[in-house]
């Protein structure tokens, strides 16, 4: 089964092609990094694969990896170990930004740190009218926080759990869609989700 996708308040209606969409990861894909990531008491994710680096490689890092070719390839601007400080360009650089990291109960987890909600939304530009999108587990309270605060702002997130390699290969279909053209995000989106529903029912 496929997770439906919250719909934005506002609706961008341009055109979107790949390289007007910024994805950035803001978590570890090298062992010396994961190992500072473990010992780094404001960052999470890292500490879930008990059985170390090995796990964490075959589980999230190398599918990263192997995925960042493709977005590149399709034209997407690709920002690996993605600092806190960082955020706010992300949203000069394009009209939809991805950010495929981490939730904890205190905030959104960067290559540096964890960074509480408030400084996330400030980070997020009043006069952004593009779409934010969250790739992160139950990002609701921060949805709440944007809505209310940065209203021209359209976001997208997904308020169940879902493996890493299901959304990289969800965003993989994604941005091929947007290289046809002719598509904003959310339609796009949408037809990928009708697809994958398509394929999720005929597997069954």
């Amino acid at each position: 089964m496929v997770p439906m996708l919250a719909d934005p308040v506002t609706e961008v209606q341009q055109a979107v092609l790949p390289n007007n969409c910024v994805l950035a990861f803001g978590l570890p894909t090298t062992e010396e990094d994961f190992e500072a990531s473990i010992r780094d008491q404001n960052r999470d994710y890292a500490k879930h694969y008990l059985a170390g680096w090995e796990q964490y490689r075959r589980n999230y890092a190398c599918h990263v990896i192997a995925f960042t070719q493709r977005f590149l390839a399709l034209g997407v601007q690709v920002i690996s170990d993605l600092r806190g400080s960082d955020l706010p360009a992300l949203f000069d650089r394009g009209s939809v930004v991805t950010l495929f990291t981490h939730w904890t109960a205190t905030g959104i987890e960067f290559f540096d740190g964890t960074l509480p909600l408030s400084k996330v939304v400030e980070s997020v530009p009043c006069a952004f009218a593009g779409v934010l999108d969250l790739c992160v587990c139950h990002p609701d309270e921060l949805v709440a926080l944007l809505l209310r605060d940065r209203p021209l702002c359209s976001v997208r997130y997904l308020s169940e759990r879902a493996s890493p390699v299901f959304w990289l290969t969800f965003y993989a279909a994604l941005y091929s869609v947007l290289k046809l053209g002719r598509r904003t995000y959310t339609n796009a989106m949408t037809e990928v989700i009708i697809e994958l529903r398509h394929q999720s029912a005929n597997e069954k």
